[in-house]
């Protein structure tokens, strides 16, 4: 996967340390944290991810 990373369709278990990028392949997103997710990790993925059709987020904690 991490051989051809900008080929992919799929990107699981992103977390809120995200390191950014462009990914114009890929169409499901899921990530996850213990840690509530900051509003600009919301704002990187929706750059990162173009084509994206299916995001799935789960964390443990909610944010206050």
């Amino acid at each position: 996967t991490y051989s051809y990373p900008f080929l992919i369709q799929y990107y699981e278990d992103i977390a809120n340390n995200f390191p950014g990028g462009l990914y114009q392949y890929v169409r499901v997103v899921s990530f996850r944290d213990t840690r509530p997710f900051e509003h600009e990790v919301f704002i990187e993925i929706t750059q990162s991810f173009p084509l994206m059709d299916n995001l799935s987020a789960n964390n443990r904690q909610s944010e206050n």
